[in-house]
């Protein structure tokens, strides 16, 4: 029996992929599934990084970052709404 690599659960992204990037290769999906952990995760690990080398400068820009975000709260939904509205047109055109 030969090793193979498990990616479980499965993401959001890797769900929304084309079942023929399913049936490629395992390098292929591999390399798909890594690229997609390393993201995910340097999501989460660079804050905890952050704060474990400097926790107060890491505080000050959190906090700028709230506050920024706060402000324009509509801008940012309208931005992240757009982005995803866009997303989608295009993944839909791609399947015509």
């Amino acid at each position: 029996m030969g090793s193979r690599l498990e990616c479980r659960p499965p993401t959001t992204w890797q769900q929304s992929q084309p079942s023929s990037s399913l049936e490629s290769a395992p390098a292929v999906r591999s390399l798909h599934c890594s690229w997609f952990n390393a993201i995910a995760f340097s999501v989460a690990a660079i804050p905890l990084v952050s704060f474990a080398i400097a926790p107060d400068a890491t505080r000050a820009r959190i906090d700028q970052l709230y506050n920024w975000v706060s402000t324009h709260q509509r801008l940012v939904v309208t931005v992240l709404a757009s982005l995803v509205g866009i997303y989608l047109i295009v993944v839909g055109i791609s399947k015509l």
